[in-house]
């Protein structure tokens, strides 16, 4: 048994008062070793379990003790890696498990009881309160640190996190006790309105979880198929999202009926249009914004010749107006309303050009939404805007990083910034921006053209990265001087960016509000080839990986690499991983390729292999690994959950993922010029506390490929009736020649002596046994590599039945003319299914038709055919070929009973 002690308060700087937590709280403190097994690592407290003692600390703030029996929340750390089974031993004491804590930790709700049970378990490492302020965001904290009274007095709307939904009302009448009033409720959210002085006693109820601002949703309004290489893809290889739904959540729809007054570029694939804001109108009467957006994602271009469409035309749409009034969003609590309305119709991607410009990199309570339903519905990928917010606040010349907007800052999500279009005939800059230019003082951003390099990124994209130093964005697409469709019934005086004088159907756009959906009308391509070439049903992630592994690097940016360079080292926090490139990601320029793994899951301390061979230095090799991850808590440091590791092993040394990453669920190794060999892939669960954790992962490069293995015989699940059956199979490699002294081939276990015939890139491959199988399942597997030692492994299987089918014999029977009757006495007998048909006097009446054993068959006998006999045959077979004997009934019509 452990000396476990309970830890009532834990770092004396921050439990003073509350108004002592610092306003970079919320992120990784470097002088805490976070991958410390023993670290709790809290927005609010980082420290080592095994290195403080109880500190006696004179603050409401902070908790000793719950009443006896009465449940509280306690943060309760593993001695190692958390397991199925420490959790099941946690709650075998009849405690309840909540969220994940890293590290190695979960809430826990239990009494004085309970705990006792808990603390004489030998696997718990330690047990502490969970406080008050570990609650509260870090964003509230100027709100009733030192106010005056006067001061204290101003009411704040918050939202209130709860860690059960059942104790909603109960929490909601404590809080309304303190004079707090409930402005809305979901199942486990609250949006309270209470005095700023007010909101540390809402921490103090234990089952609060997490208190943050209220969020304020805005619009993120501030040749893109050229830049991205879509119009090459959908020309070249047929991709126009054809078969693919697309769900946008915006202002509005144009006119908000689905009908003739709808603009031409929709008609016809409009599938919903919801009313998501609840005021009875889903046109987009204020900005037109939501209408350019469905346009950059799927717009058919009905109304141009073609000219302006979309990533996706084909696809079909479900459109949620949640425009409420201006540039505001009425968005449902929890999101998880709005996303499933969507996938219940069968979306399964969803933009997003919204967010919460306020939150600069902090992972809300929305955050957690949309990572817990992407989590949930792991085939939906869910895009959002990074924001609008860059600024050079200390006239550098530089664009500061800590702005991208709440729930872009989810793990999940494709957040997207936005990078410079290219329009020769707009010479604006930044400068001209309205309300944005005083954010760009100084050069070269200042006088920076907003449209006219697509190796710059527009200066007003969000940067990241998040809080917990996690990449943001993940990608860039073009984000100026956007044109797409333009609302019919818009404010007359109020223009997105600038009118399109040609066609008055479009106008311009700007923002990562129209950079978002042309990386969602891009994923919808990606999705119809992953579906329509590869005949798969991709997750999310591999959507995901897809889109990263194929992006642009656009280092150093439009700057160049002196002192005001714009981009880091892929990835980086301005551009993520790129700026994205459909072509490359699917179909990249010869002599590379793409290939892909998806949906392979992994508990902690398992791995999983792969192989490729590199045969040219002059071609990067790419590697991406992307997973969902399980949503976190907001109050969590580090909001990773499940941690996988990408490690790649070449002739020429050892490569991790990002260098080595325990807070990313995106992991790339890109090699520029690899040395020619083998590349061992790993992925390896190195701490999964909620398993288990599917991955994708995508590789590029001038790959030399395994054999190919193809044309079996017998047929993979086949059926047979010759017990001496040959059995072959075609071996090729285009790439390289096949090392013919690989070859090997076992049958039901056994090798077997083969021989090997020449055919074009390789051999046919056929086995020499003669002994007869038994009547069974047969299993076949062949090995092969090539020379340059790329191996597969192919196994298939076919069945041997060499037992013919039988049946019973009917008798014959007589029946009066006109009555209704159906002959049912036939059953056929066989281990294996087959077919069967029925002829009436030569002439068959039942088609070939399948059946199993014991089937009973059902013939309709038509006594209306006249008066006379009948001969009703039944021939049969089941599906090795084996025929059963010929039958025949006779059948007696007659005008009286006999």
């Amino acid at each position: 048994m452990r000396n476990i002690t309970i830890y009532g308060s834990i770092i004396i700087l921050l439990i003073l008062t509350f108004s002592l937590i610092p306003t970079n709280a919320s992120k990784i403190d470097e002088t805490v070793n976070n991958n410390d097994p023993n670290a709790i690592l809290l927005k609010n407290a980082q420290f080592i379990t095994t290195d403080y003692t109880l500190q006696t600390v004179q603050s409401e703030q902070v908790l000793s003790s719950f009443p006896d029996d009465t449940d509280g929340y306690y943060i309760v750390q593993s001695t190692s890696y958390v397991t199925d089974e420490w959790k099941q031993n946690i709650t075998d004491t009849g405690a309840v498990l909540f969220d994940y804590i890293p590290n190695n930790a979960f809430i826990v709700r239990m009494n004085s009881r309970v705990l006792t049970r808990v603390e004489a378990l030998d696997t718990v490492q330690w047990i502490g309160i969970y406080q008050p302020y570990y609650k509260i965001s870090n964003g509230l904290s100027g709100s009733y640190s030192t106010c005056s009274n006067a001061e204290q007095s101003i009411y704040t709307n918050i939202t209130v996190l709860l860690f059960d939904a059942q104790d909603s009302i109960l929490i909601s009448n404590e809080i309304q006790a303190l004079g707090g009033i409930i402005t809305d409720n979901t199942e486990d959210t609250l949006q309270v309105r209470i005095e700023s002085s007010k909101i540390a006693d809402i921490a103090a109820i234990p089952g609060v979880c997490w208190i943050e601002k209220l969020s304020r949703f805005v619009i993120l309004n501030d040749v893109a198929a050229n830049i991205t290489n879509v119009y090459e893809t959908r020309n070249t290889y047929g991709l126009n999202g054809s078969g693919q739904i697309v769900a946008v959540a915006d202002t509005g729809l144009d006119t908000g009926v689905n009908d003739a007054s709808m603009h031409d570029d929709f008609e016809g694939r409009i599938i919903e249009i919801y009313d998501t804001a609840g005021d009875n109108d889903a046109s987009d009467v204020y900005s037109g914004h939501g209408t350019h957006i469905a346009g950059s994602v799927l717009g058919d271009g009905s109304c141009s010749n073609g000219q302006f469409k979309g990533m996706a035309p084909q696809a079909e749409l479900i459109f949620q107006a949640a425009g409420f009034s201006n540039d505001t969003l009425n968005i449902p609590d929890g999101l998880n309303d709005l996303f499933l309305q969507a996938y219940d119709e069968g979306a399964r991607i969803h933009t997003n050009s919204w967010g919460d410009e306020y939150t600069n990199g902090e992972y809300t309570i929305l955050s957690k939404y949309l990572d817990l339903f992407m989590w949930n519905h792991p085939d939906m990928l869910i895009l959002m805007a990074a924001g609008n917010k860059g600024v050079d606040s200390d006239s550098d010349g530089i664009i500061d990083l800590d702005s991208i907007c709440s729930p872009a800052t989810a793990k999940n999500c494709i957040s997207v910034g936005a990078s410079e279009n290219i329009r020769s005939d707009k010479l604006d800059s930044y400068s001209a921006l309205i309300n944005r230019k005083s954010r760009f003082p100084s050069d070269p951003i200042n006088s920076d053209k907003m449209a006219n390099n697509t190796e710059g990124l527009a200066a007003f994209s969000s940067r990241g990265p998040t809080d917990d130093g996690r990449i943001k964005p993940d990608v860039v697409a073009p984000g100026t001087y956007i044109i797409s469709t333009k609302s019919s019934v818009k404010n007359p005086f109020f223009e997105l960016w600038d009118n399109y004088d040609a066609n008055s159907n479009y106008t311009y756009g700007g923002g990562t509000s129209m950079s978002t959906p042309i990386v969602a009308g891009t994923a919808a391509l990606i999705r119809q080839y992953y579906m329509q070439n590869e005949s798969i049903t991709p997750t999310a992630a591999l959507l995901k990986a897809t889109i990263i592994n194929g992006a642009y690097n656009m280092t150093p940016g439009q700057y160049g690499i002196g002192q005001y360079k714009e981009i880091q080292t892929r990835p980086d926090n301005a551009s993520g991983w790129g700026r994205i490139d459909i072509e490359n990601s699917l179909f990249p320029a010869s002599p590379r390729i793409m290939q892909y793994h998806d949906n392979i899951s992994l508990n902690t301390s398992e791995s999983w292999n792969t192989k490729y061979y590199s045969n040219n230095n002059s071609e990067p090799l790419q590697i991406t690994l992307v997973w969902t991850d399980h949503p976190s808590i907001p109050s969590a440091a580090k909001t990773l959950v499940n941690n996988l590791d990408l490690t790649v092993v070449g002739s020429a040394g050892t490569y991790l993922g990002n260098g080595g990453d325990a807070i990313n669920n995106v992991e790339q190794v890109e090699l520029l010029t690899p040395v020619d060999g083998i590349y061992d892939i790993t992925i390896t669960g190195a701490d999964i506390p909620h398993p288990p954790q599917p991955f994708a992962l995508v590789i590029s490069g001038a790959l030399d490929l395994p054999p190919t293995i193809s044309g079996e015989f017998p047929a993979n699940n086949s059926y047979t009736g010759n017990n001496k059956t040959p059995v072959y199979v075609n071996i090729t490699d285009i790439g390289s020649k096949v090392n013919e002294s690989s070859i090997n081939m076992t049958i039901n276990g056994e090798l077997v002596n083969i021989t090997t015939t020449s055919i074009t890139n390789g051999f046919r491959v056929q086995n020499l046994t003669v002994t007869p199988y038994n009547e069974n399942i047969v299993t076949c597997s062949i090995n092969a590599s090539d020379i340059n030692l790329n191996h597969r492994t192919y196994s298939w299987s076919f069945t041997v039945d060499i037992t013919h089918p039988t049946n019973n014999t009917p008798k014959d029977a007589n029946y009066i003319a006109g009555s209704t009757v159906n002959f049912t006495n036939w059953i056929l007998y066989d281990q294996h299914p087959g077919f069967y048909r029925v002829l009436q006097n030569g002439t068959q009446i039942v088609e070939s038709t399948l059946w199993s054993d014991n089937t009973n068959i059902i013939v309709p006998v038509n006594t209306s055919a006249g008066i006379g006999d009948f001969n009703y045959t039944i021939q049969y077979n089941d599906s090795a070929g084996n025929s059963g004997i010929q039958d025949t009934v006779n059948i007696n019509i007659t005008d009286e009973t006999p």
